[in-house]
């Protein structure tokens, strides 16, 4: 697929998620995550960010915060656009996994492989972090 096809996709992938969630008690929060997120990741490293997304992915009901709902957004893009395996071929591959799965994996690849990860996930934050300035209002909460 070529390259502006491919972040066309990607694009089209986030707007998709920002629909899913800008109508949410938590949309606010959400957006200040999604454009805090990449220079976490670039200062902590991709493993390190996911890592502290997990950490905060749940509140004390065992609910899903905007951090979880980001963390997922992020999983659902590796495992579906990207068709992330993490190496362990097996017939049930297609399945989702889960977000600590997910981040276990990412902890797990070889360096090529972690640089490669690294900057799709950015680039998709990128679209996030521009859809959720246009479709979250500035009174969401955490905004």
């Amino acid at each position: 697929m070529p390259v502006i096809e491919r972040k066309r996709k990607i694009g089209e992938f986030a707007f998709k998620k920002i629909e899913e969630i800008k109508d949410k008690g938590f949309a606010g929060e959400y957006k200040s995550y999604a454009r805090s997120l990449p220079s976490m990741i670039i200062n902590n490293g991709l493993g390190n960010a996911l890592a502290f997304e997990l950490s905060k992915s749940k509140d004390k009901s065992n609910n899903l915060t905007a951090h979880g709902y980001l963390l997922r957004h992020i999983r659902e893009f590796a495992n579906g656009y990207l068709d992330f395996k993490g190496g362990g071929a097996s017939s049930d591959q297609d399945v989702l996994y889960s977000e600590k799965e997910f981040v276990r994996r990412i902890m797990g690849l070889d360096m090529q492989s972690y640089m490669f990860w690294t900057e799709q996930i950015l680039l998709f934050l990128d679209w996030l972090r521009k859809f959720a300035d246009g479709m979250i209002e500035k009174n969401e909460s955490g905004d």
